[in-house]
């Protein structure tokens, strides 16, 4: 964790509350980190220059945001794998690449499926912004099997034998 968060210059941290004792444990060892936002009422223990999420919101009090116009291909998520072969590498995903994936998500023929329809989704070991691409390969109307329960390595052959996408 501390190699993310110093890779990716980040200077606020939201965390949970019932989080805080392991974060402080790892705390001294961010570089970039200016602020940590507890969420909860909980402790905030010893983080440096902690803030309540209740009370920045408190303090920023009612009214309008004026948002930002944006360039569409600023980035806009930034997403790291474990790191299982190394450093862990980051993924930079802009404002136009999230909204163009929701769209198509969005759309019954693009993945196939319909409000009619149900997935199972497995969500591999990836940063979550790739989830969409895994369901549209992924995605299989589920149909009971005849003969019952089946032991989980033959179901798992069988559900990729017996279904597949709808053209």
């Amino acid at each position: 964790m501390t190699y993310i968060v110093n890779h990716a210059e980040d200077s606020v941290i939201f965390v949970d509350d019932s989080l805080v004792p392991v974060l402080e444990k790892l705390a001294p060892s961010f570089s970039t980190v200016e602020r940590y936002v507890v969420m909860g009422d909980g402790d905030t223990g010893t983080l440096p220059n902690a803030l309540r999420y209740e009370e920045l919101l408190d303090a920023a009090g009612p009214g309008d945001f004026d948002y930002p116009d944006l360039d569409e291909r600023q980035a806009a998520a930034l997403c790291y794998t474990s790191g299982t072969t190394g450093n862990p590498k980051g993924v930079l995903y802009s404002h136009r690449s999230i909204s163009l994936h929701s769209t198509g998500t969005l759309m019954t023929d693009s993945t196939a499926l319909s409000r009619a329809d149900r997935v199972l989704a497995v969500v591999p070991d990836v940063p979550r912004e790739r989830l969409g691409p895994s369901l549209r390969r992924r995605a299989r109307r589920s149909r009971p099997h005849p003969a019952g329960p089946l032991p989980r390595r033959r179901a798992a052959r069988e559900v990729d034998r017996r279904t597949s996408v709808p053209p």
